[in-house]
């Protein structure tokens, strides 16, 4: 997975996208997998990925405009998609996006943190 900083990319985008739109959102993803299939008793074939994604929303005179990406040098051409595709969105009558939020406390986690992704476990479970 490249380095960067998605604190950084994220004020960038919120930044820029208040210049360009009335309401700016931006969600943000990151995940692991590790996957074999068999052939037989054999294993065919194994691999691992690390992915992560940016999602941008804009909000422009009452219409709603999202563009998605996953490549981090290129999330000014996520904005200005986000921003093309509000001109093709019938006006809404808008409430606005909810404020900042930051959870209390650590948010739930959806695995277990006692599993170790690495071929060797993945062989144990598929053997």
């Amino acid at each position: 997975m490249p380095e960067f900083d998605s604190d950084s990319i994220i004020d960038d985008i919120l930044r820029k996208g208040e210049k360009v739109a009335d309401e700016v959102e931006v969600v943000y993803g990151t995940g692991k997998s590790i996957n074999a299939s068999l052939k037989g008793r054999e294993i065919g074939e194994a691999g691992g990925s690390e992915l992560w994604a940016f999602c941008i929303r804009i909000i422009d005179g009452g219409r709603i405009g999202s563009s998605m990406t996953n490549d981090p040098g290129r999330w000014e051409e996520c904005l200005d998609a986000a921003k093309a595709g509000s001109r093709f969105a019938g006006v809404q009558d808008w409430g606005g996006l909810p404020g900042p939020y930051t959870p209390n406390g650590t948010p739930d986690k959806v695995f277990d943190e006692n599993l170790d992704f690495n071929s060797a476990r993945l062989t144990g479970y598929i053997e």
